[in-house]
């Protein structure tokens, strides 16, 4: 899970504009091979993470709408 964490905070930090259509593309296709292997706190702790920067794109406070 780490390095799929990583992944995805060096998405967010390297192109926040990008970022929230990654995600929420990640959301939809999800990779059944590596979820497969996770445990369940894994799996929410990584939601967790993309829920929180979809959340702060609602409110505009995550810099994807600059």
């Amino acid at each position: 899970m780490r390095a799929i964490g990583s992944v995805v905070v060096a998405l967010l930090v390297s192109d926040q504009r990008q970022g929230c259509r990654q995600i929420q593309h990640g959301l939809r296709q999800g990779n059944l091979q590596e979820q497969a292997h996770l445990s369940d706190a894994e799996r929410q702790r990584g939601m967790r993470v993309q829920v929180g920067h979809l959340s702060r794109c609602g409110q505009r406070a995550c810099g994807c709408w600059s």
